[in-house]
């Protein structure tokens, strides 16, 4: 079935809230268009949150600002995994730039196998606040991506002073390109 946006809690309960893990995958039988409201909750002290949707049967366009949706100022983790649904749509510049109060460090965001179209946009990995990121993964693989790779992480200002890791997986696409050698 398909998930409610007030699956988590009432707002009042909110606050209370520190660690979330919400795995259902490998064919729960979830389906229904992408549940964007779950993620618009204010989550005061909210520090770390795991989700894991993926081979289920999500439908309807890839959100365009999923992560600054979350109103979580204390996170510091946050993991998305959204493989092998129905997911469409293109790549957004602001799908990965996280809300402007959180501090989060280790941001990860799985979107593979999804039948997701265009290119990825010039400006996609700038948009990720790097002054306060030390760990970033994107997974796209397999999701019918074309075009140039875009300017990455090595090439953005100002310069990823704290990143730490950076990986990146997007094979199994039309992308052309290299990469920044400072890689």
């Amino acid at each position: 079935g398909s998930i409610p946006p007030n699956l988590l809690f009432e707002p009042s309960d909110s606050s209370v809230l520190e660690d979330l893990y919400f795995d259902s995958s490998t064919q729960t039988g979830m389906s229904g268009p992408f549940p964007i409201d779950f993620f618009s909750s204010s989550l005061n002290n909210l520090a770390r949150i795991s989700i894991s949707w993926s081979n289920n049967g999500l439908t309807g366009d890839l959100p365009t600002d999923l992560w600054s949706k979350m109103n979580a100022p204390a996170l510091d983790y946050v993991t998305l995994a959204f493989s092998s649904n129905s997911l469409t749509g293109s790549l957004s510049s602001t799908l990965l730039r996280p809300n402007p109060n959180s501090s989060c460090s280790s941001l990860s965001l799985d979107v593979s196998t999804n039948p997701l179209s265009g290119t990825i946009p010039g400006d996609f990995f700038s948009s990720i606040n790097l002054t306060k990121t030390i760990h970033l993964s994107f997974y796209a693989r397999s999701c019918g991506l074309t075009g140039t790779m875009p300017s990455i992480a090595a090439e953005t200002s100002p310069p990823p002073t704290h990143m730490n890791s950076l990986w990146l997986y997007l094979d199994s696409n039309s992308l052309s390109g290299t990469l920044p050698a400072s890689l």
